[in-house]
């Protein structure tokens, strides 16, 4: 399993048990989205390059908050 999916795995389960909100799991989800467009070598738009950097960015605490409630 890729780090990715894992975190993603992570993600959603710290999302049914409520301690992580959906706001942030969505962008966990855009990330997701993000690296697989990456991977197949497709354009992506300056703006959605920064966004996705932003939310990769946010993933990293997300990996943080999951840790720290277990």
């Amino acid at each position: 399993m890729s780090e990715i999916k894992l975190i993603h795995e992570i993600a959603r389960l710290a999302k049914e048990l409520g301690i992580l909100h959906e706001t942030r799991y969505r962008n966990l989800c855009i990330r997701e989205d993000f690296e697989r467009m990456k991977k197949a070598n497709k354009k992506v738009e300056a703006i959605e390059l920064e966004l996705a950097e932003k939310y990769i960015a946010s993933v990293e605490n997300i990996h943080k908050i999951v840790y720290k409630n277990y």
